[in-house]
Formats: structure tokens, sequence, C-alpha cells
């Protein structure tokens, strides 16, 4: 009965006993994601809730007892069924925060006005058409939202809500702004992205404003920005894309402050030169536009770290861009490049360059000297590298992350560098796939299992099925074998070899590992096989992951990309742990451990060898005055070596031919593990660079 706080959310409830009513004293009640469709009536005894959290459950409507709950200050109802709220929720008059998200509301009851406390109000992906003009009411309102509903008018009355901060009419069928809007003197970001309105600004912000950050406004019919926009003096972000933008006002030039300004998906012809007064300005989009030429003195942008001006009509990259000292990020895809200037190597912080889809033909010596930038020269129109190209560019391939794409050109060899590691094979190929190449590596000793269908599918020569997409394709054991269509006698001898030793390789599950990959006689299996059915699992979906984060970054599906190596080193992680852990004695690289580590296992080996009939105490005691004069086998502090010196120390003499054995066996399979990781870690670090 004194219970305070009730925390019962992420079960399966579908329904409320009627004896949660008597905990009178109760303040707090979370039921989220649940099954709940009622609330019962004893609930109304409850006049002490402060915080009631109903979100992600099946509630159609609330009962009209929700009116009594006065001292409530936190009510969120997101992610349920409701149409409508009863006229009695204007009774909380202490609410503070109110969050009604994700719900099927068609309307709202006028007594929302009465929410004078309420500091942040959520309505965002609802099917209202209409919102009452009470709701300039709320004089402590801060965050107000919108976002996705049917709303074709908002009541000018919003202007009077002095204290909002941030407001969002995104996504509606709004025509027109409320008027007054630029009395809110607290507004600091202001969206209405996805309307229909055509001249916001004409009669918007007709005075001078320095509070407003952040405003964003794509989506829309815009086809001018009125000179007005020079009052907002405070802007800092204005992302006005996809709109029918042909000109930009001059007064644009007067925003100093501003620092990201996306125009993309316009009709703009030419800048205006007073563009170039916008020395704050770090990102710059222009993609989709019909620019030929900049046409504007670029020296006051020295801030600007980031342009994109693709899909364009450029036909070389502008001489005014060579002036952007700080520039990290340009792409200049799609547009008519029939090559790249060496006057790009003055960008000295260039860290990206998106080149893809121009017509280019050949690459200036001088890239080579930009070892710090990755090209993306993808769909176009190289044949070839020119030999002093490719005499320069073959050390990079060799020593250093392939910071090249040539996906989709005409080249029909590959660069002539030493395919001795698996990993650079692969990156090149990568780097060079849906090329009609002729001479693939004959070089066996590089073919991993877990990369040949990939690698198939990369060149586009797999046709089993040409509706399957790529993952689809990887996805599904293929039930025949894989028809390669290489004409070259390089790729035939590749894949034989494949086969010859694979012989399930045109099975994507073949990458995985299983009991039977290893050699040995039935009773080293048999003593294996508890640590294998933990270890291959694991072991097998860290294969999978690498190819997972590998695939989702060439499609540029960053977000799982990043979601998947996060898994992935995780799993790392956990297989490190394992193997340390279930290995036994083994000689190591000193330079790898601890010094700490490998002193104290030795002394205690040696001391212990030297009198095995010492207790555990009193080889402790000795091993802090033994002096370490060098390092001899070092052993591994597990439950498992425990055991044996206990073993060694009952018996009195050294390890039994059967413990040998189980040592000899264990380090087997372990060794093969541990030596493994490097490998696993050197390829994902190659991934994580890739992906930046």
């Amino acid at each position: 009965e004194n219970l305070l706080y009730l925390e019962l959310s992420h079960n399966d409830l579908r329904t409320l006993p009627e004896e949660l009513g008597n905990l009178t004293k109760l303040k707090s009640l979370r039921l989220n994601i649940n099954k709940i469709k009622n609330i019962p009536q004893s609930l109304k005894n409850l006049k002490n809730l402060e915080i009631l959290t109903l979100g992600g459950n099946r509630f159609e409507f609330l009962p009209e007892f929700i009116g009594q709950f006065t001292k409530l200050k936190e009510l969120h109802l997101a992610n349920n069924n409701l149409k409508s709220l009863p006229a009695q929720i204007g009774q909380l008059t202490n609410l503070e925060r109110f969050d009604v998200t994700y719900n099927k509301l068609i309307s709202l009851p006028k007594e929302i006005g009465n929410f004078t406390k309420l500091t942040e109000l959520h309505f965002t992906n609802n099917q209202l058409t209409s919102v009452p003009k009470e709701i300039g009411n709320l004089k402590n309102l801060i965050t107000l939202g919108f976002l996705e509903n049917k709303l074709e008018t908002l009541p000018d009355e919003i202007s009077n809500i002095e204290s909002l901060d941030y407001l969002d009419m995104s996504n509606n069928q709004l025509k027109n702004l409320p008027k007054g809007l630029e009395n809110l003197k607290n507004l600091k970001t202001l969206h209405f992205n996805k309307n229909q309105i055509k001249n916001p600004f004409e009669n918007l912000f007709t005075k001078d404003n320095t509070v407003l950050r952040i405003l964003e406004c794509s989506n829309n019919q815009i086809e001018t920005i009125s000179p007005n926009i020079k009052h907002l003096k405070g802007l800092m972000v204005f992302i006005c894309s996809q709109n029918n933008i042909i000109q930009l006002p001059k007064e644009i030039g007067l925003l100093e402050r501003l620092e990201t300004l996306h125009l993309d998906f316009n009709k703009i012809v030419t800048l205006p030169a007073e563009i170039t007064q916008l020395s704050d300005l770090k990102q710059l989009q222009l993609s989709k536009n019909c620019l030929v030429d900049l046409h504007i003195d670029t020296k006051n942008l020295q801030q600007l770290g980031h342009l994109d001006i693709s899909y364009n009509n450029f036909k070389t990259i502008p001489d005014e861009v060579f002036e952007l000292k700080l520039l990290y990020y340009l792409d200049i895809s799609f547009n008519k490049l029939t090559g790249i200037s060496p006057r790009i190597t003055a960008l000295k912080t260039l860290n990206t360059v998106q080149a893809n889809n121009n017509d280019i033909v050949e690459l200036p010596n001088e890239l080579l000297s930009m070892k710090q930038t990755y090209w993306n020269f993808d769909h176009n129109k190289i044949k070839k590298f020119s030999d002093s190209f490719s005499k320069g560019i073959t050390p990079l391939i060799e020593t250093e992350y392939m910071k090249f794409s040539f996906k989709h050109n005409l080249f029909e060899e590959l660069p002539n560098v030493n395919y001795t590691d698996s990993y650079k094979l692969r990156e090149v190929l990568t780097a060079f796939a849906f090329n009609p190449l002729k001479n693939i590596p004959n070089n066996p000793k590089t073919i991993t299992k877990d990369w040949l269908l990939l690698l198939d599918v990369e060149r586009g020569k797999v046709d089993l099925n040409p509706n399957v997409n790529e993952m689809e394709m990887m996805a599904k054991p293929q039930k025949k074998p894989i028809k390669h269509a290489y004409n070259n006698p390089n790729g035939k001898i590749l894949y034989n070899y494949a086969r010859k030793n694979h012989k399930k390789v045109q099975d994507s599950q073949d990458m995985y590992f299983n009991l039977a990959d290893f050699q040995g006689t039935e009773e080293e299996k048999s003593y294996l096989k508890p640590y294998l059915v933990e270890l291959l699992p694991l072991f097998n979906l860290i294969r999978t992951d690498l190819y997972g984060v590998s695939w989702y970054i060439e499609n540029k599906d960053f977000k799982n990309a990043n979601k998947i190596l996060l898994a992935l080193k995780k799993n790392l992680k956990n297989f490190e742990i394992f193997t340390q852990d279930k290995k036994n004695t083994k000689k190591l690289d000193f330079e790898t451990l601890q010094q700490d580590q490998a002193q104290s296992d030795w002394e205690r080996t040696e001391i212990f060898n030297k009198n095995p009939k010492m207790s555990e105490e009193e080889l402790l005691a000795l091993q802090k005055k033994q002096p370490f004069e060098k390092w001899k086998n070092v052993f591994f502090e597990t439950p498992f070596l425990s055991k044996i010196y206990t073993l060694q120390r009952k018996k009195n003499k050294k390890n039994t031919e059967t413990e040998e054995k189980k040592y000899a066996t264990h380090e087997k399979i372990m060794s093969f593990f541990v030596y493994l990781l490097p490998d696993f870690y050197k390829e994902m670090e190659h991934l994580e660079k890739k992906m930046k």
C-alpha cells in the first residue's frame, strides 16, 4: 500500500488487476510495451499519480476518469490506436509533458488549452485535420510537434505562445503558415518540410530576428526566396532543398552567421556574387540544379569544408573550388567531367572525392601524391592507366589501403601487383568490380572460401536468376553449381582449384567451419567437441559479420554497416576472451604479453618445479622473493591450469601422459583460432577505414 513507483513495461500484459487501484500512494506507473486495451475502473483511485506511461499498447480510447489524475505531470500515450481524447483530459492542469505520437487522432478537444503548465506537446504521426485555437493558451510551451498529419491549416493563435523554442509542422498539407510567427521571440528551430507552401517568406520575418537558428523548408513548392531573408541575422542552418527555386536573392549574403546551406534539388542556374559574404559557411549543398559554373569568388569562403555540386552540368571542376583551403569533402559526381585538374592537389585537407558517373578517361599523376584522399571513379570511361600512373599506383596498392574505386569502367587488366595477401586481392577485385577484366591473378593461396561466391556476384557474372538481387543470391544456398562465365584461363584455374579443395563452394553455407574441417583422431575430436560447440557458432558469426559489413559499405548503407560493425567488435572481443580462457599452455610471442603477467606465470611455474610439495600459499609467498632471471615457457593462469597445478601438488610429480595428450590436442585447436585473430582484426580495421 505504500508503494510509490511501479515499473511493468516490456511484458506481455493484456489486462490489469482491479487490486492495482489499492496502491493509492503510487506516484509513477509505467506500463509501456504491453498488450493492454483497457484501464480498470479501480485505477481512478490513484489520485497521487504524477507519471503515467501507457505507450506501445492497444488502447482505442481513454476512460473519462483520466481527468481525476489532477496531480499528473507526465502522460505518455504514444503508439496506441487512439482516435480521440476525452474532454475530461483538460482537467490535467498540472501536466508538463504530453506525448500522443503514433496514434489515429483526427481532432483534438479544445480543453487542451487548459494545459497551461505544459512544456512539451507531441502529436507526430496522427491523422489530425485541425487544431483548436485554444492551443494558443499554452503560455509555457517550449516544444510543439505536428509532424506527419493531414493538417491543411493551423490556427494563428500559435503565434501567441511566446515561450515556444521548437516548432515542427513538417509532412502535412499546409498551403500557408500561421500568421504572426515572427512574434515568437524565443523560437530557435522552425521546420515545415513536405507541405504545399509556395511563398513562405513574403509575410514572414519582416523585421530583424537574431534568435532563429535553424530553418528547414524542403519539399514544398517554393519558387522564390524573399529578400526578407536578410532579417534572420542569427540563422545558422538554412535547408531549402527540393523546391522550384531558380534564383537566389542577393540578400542571402547578409546571413553572416550561416554555417549550413542546402539548396539541392532546385532549378538554380547561377549563384549571386553576394554568397561569398558567408564567411562562416561550412557546408554547401547544390546538388541536382542547373549549374554550369560557379562564377563566384570563393576566397572569403575559407571555412567551407563540405561541397556537393553533383547532378549539374559541369564539364570541369570549377577553378573556384581550388581556393577552398579547408575543403575535406567534394562531390562532383553525375556531371560531364572528362578529367581531373592537377590543381586539385592544392586542397591539402581533402579527404573524399566523389567523381563517379562522369566521362573521365584519364587521371593525372598528381593524384597519387594525395595519399589521405579517397577517390570514387565508378561509372566512368577509363580503359587503362598511363604508364607513369600505373607505376605510381602499384606501390600504393601493395602497401596501403585501397583508396580508389574503379567499378563499372572499361579496364581489361588489373594493376601489376604481387597478390600474396588474400585481403589485398579481395580489396583490389572489389575496387575493380564490373570491369571486363582478363588478368585475374592465378594464385590459389590467396583464395578463401567466404568470398569466392561474392567475387562472382561483384563481377556480375552469375546469371542464375537475373531478378534476384545480390543479397538474396548470397542468402540462399545454390542447389546447382554456379556456372562461372569468366572468359580467361586464369579465372577458370582459380575456380577449378577452389572446387577441388572445397566441394560445396556453390553453397553459401560453405563459408562456415564445422568439426569435420579439423584433422585428428576420433579421441582428439571427442575431447575438442565441447569447446567447438561453443566456439564455432561465434567463429562463423564473425565471418558472417565481416561479409555483412563489406556488403553494406559497397551499397553505401552506412547505417546498417555501422550497426553490424559494432556487433562484430563485440563478437571479436568475446571470441578473443573465449580462446584465451580455454587455452592451456603455449609458447608465446613475448612482445604480445604484458611483462607483469609473464613474470608472475614464469616465477610460479619455476618455483613449483623446484618444490612440487609446496602449498599454494607457500608458492605465492616465495614468488615475491624469487628473482626474475629470464623468460621461459609462459603459462596463462586459467581455471584449467590451476587444476593442473593442484594435481601436480597432490601427486608429487609432473603431468601424466594423459594430461600431456590433452595439452597437445587442446593446443592444436586453440592455436588455430588464436592464429586467426590477427587476421580478423586486420579485416575489421580495413572495413572501418573503408567506411570512413
